[in-house]
């Protein structure tokens, strides 16, 4: 259609929380975000499904995909203005080391921006001699994803 208008794919943002800047901080130099929701099923097959398979819906699993470029972020004002491979990391070992859930925003050009608790649960780093060093990692949502901000102060 002519008149429709499309989502830019370099205004999704994936962000952090930071707790001591009480602001979002953006996750390194990211190429690709993707957020998936994948269904849990059960299957019945009986006399009063006439022998037909019948699938339900059980639960739901969501997850945010990301890829990005590793970069020396002192550039961009050292580690306080987006976090580097080092810093998600040092995030994923204190995740798995205490339990801790963090808060993430994932903007989306006109869609809005997402919100939800998770944890990074892969991250891998790649090196390769003829290309730009790389890194990919999945999160794993704890909760469903809000469109407010559970770091909002309430407006009187």
């Amino acid at each position: 259609m002519a008149d429709d208008k499309y989502a830019e794919g370099w205004k999704g943002i994936l962000s952090i929380w930071d707790s001591t800047a009480s602001a979002y901080k953006p996750l390194a130099c990211l190429t690709q975000t993707s957020h998936a929701m994948n269904g849990v099923t059960t299957e019945k097959v009986n006399m009063c499904t006439q022998g037909k398979t019948i699938t339900k819906l059980k639960s739901i699993t969501e997850t945010v995909d990301f890829e990005g470029e590793v970069i020396d972020t002192t550039s961009v004002g050292g580690q306080s203005a987006k976090a580097s491979l080092a810093d998600l990391k040092e995030i994923m070992r204190n995740e798995a080391n205490t339990g801790k859930i963090d808060d993430f925003r994932l903007s989306r050009d006109f869609d809005g921006e997402l919100y939800f608790p998770g944890q990074i649960i892969t991250l891998t780093d790649t090196y390769q001699a003829d290309a730009d060093a790389t890194f990919s990692g999945q999160m794993s949502l704890h909760d469903a994803p809000s469109e407010i901000d559970p770091h909002s102060t309430p407006t009187p």
